[in-house]
């Protein structure tokens, strides 16, 4: 068990972490995987506020945000899936590509500010029933890592809406 205080944040730099079923995190402190580290989900997981700056999130297991994702670079990737429940915000910035062959499924808000996405292997990004996908940026989402094409997906009551500004 992790338990995060307000203001501090938990960094994964370079090495492989493995989450399994007897790992929590409580508070609202953030989980930083950063450099060159990967983290495994070896069994669902929720956390209250990731932060992928760089590496790898991969594993089959479900990765639910209960409040806040923040991805500026780096890979989500393995046959699992991540999971924005309605409340919670993905947020997709900075200018780093981003690298996406796992499913997302988006009943929360996620802002697209920033940043290209290479995707690919069987990846779809579902908007759910009350989701929002909110695009703010002139950047591609590309299939080119091979497998089966990746996809996004508005479902009926979801919201997708794309501005420029400038």
């Amino acid at each position: 068990t992790y338990n995060l205080a307000t203001g501090t944040r938990l960094e994964h730099p370079a090495t492989t972490y493995t989450l399994n079923a007897a790992t929590t995190y409580t508070r609202i402190g953030p989980l930083r995987l950063s450099g060159s580290g990967t983290l495994t989900l070896g069994a669902d997981v929720t956390l209250i506020h990731l932060e992928l700056t760089n590496g790898t999130v991969t594993g089959a297991a479900i990765l639910t945000i209960s409040a806040t994702f923040d991805w500026t670079a780096g890979t989500l990737s393995g046959t699992g899936a991540t999971l924005i429940p309605l409340g919670s915000v993905f947020n997709i910035g900075g200018a780093s590509t981003k690298t996406l062959s796992r499913s997302v499924t988006n009943a929360g808000t996620t802002n697209w500010t920033d940043g290209n996405i290479n995707a690919g292997l069987g990846a779809v990004f579902t908007n759910q029933n009350g989701g929002q996908l909110l695009i703010t940026n002139d950047q591609f989402w590309t299939f080119n890592l091979g497998g089966a094409a990746a996809q996004i997906v508005n479902l009926a009551g979801g919201i997708i809406t794309k501005s420029i500004t400038g």
